[in-house]
């Protein structure tokens, strides 16, 4: 398990440190930045605190213009976003308007590698994360989703 986690760390800080953020341009509008991510994934790994999360089986997320909707086995949490590129990297802020964290905002970074997106959240109104990491004691949420075939499911039927 350990050897696992170092080799998701690696990938993840390569990922950071080796990405190529040249097709991002500084100056974006949020609701262009936030274009890259529209549509309908399906959670891959989930990390928080540094502990791994037991499989969300069925577990998806949706991005539908500014907003992000989590569905879980036994939750369901919406969240209004605002994205932009700072210092070649792409920043997210989830403010939560539904759910546990409802009232409460995390500031992050996403990075896309190969058909996953790499999604790290700064703790609950905290800073924001600086890299791909999620060790214990920083509080960090890090999903990693898989875009879902479109016609799998709709939210808005």
């Amino acid at each position: 398990m350990g050897r696992v986690f170092a080799i998701f760390l690696a990938l993840a800080w390569g990922l950071v440190a080796c990405a190529d953020w040249s097709a991002a341009v500084g100056g974006d509008s949020s609701a262009e930045q936030l274009a890259e991510l529209q549509g309908k994934w399906v959670i891959v790994a989930c990390r928080h605190d540094g502990r791994v999360f037991p499989p969300l089986q069925g577990a998806r997320v949706q991005f539908h213009e500014q907003e992000m909707i989590l569905m879980l086995p036994n939750e369901f949490i919406k969240a209004r976003l605002a994205a932009e590129v700072v210092e070649d990297q792409r920043t997210i802020n989830c403010e939560y308007l539904l759910g546990p964290d409802k009232g409460h905002t995390r500031h992050g970074l996403y990075a896309f590698h190969q058909d996953c997106l790499y999604l790290c959240l700064g703790p609950l109104d905290g800073p924001r994360a600086k890299d791909l990491t999620c060790r214990r004691g920083s509080h960090r949420l890090l999903l990693v989703l898989r875009r879902e075939n479109p016609h799998e499911w709709d939210l808005a039927r």
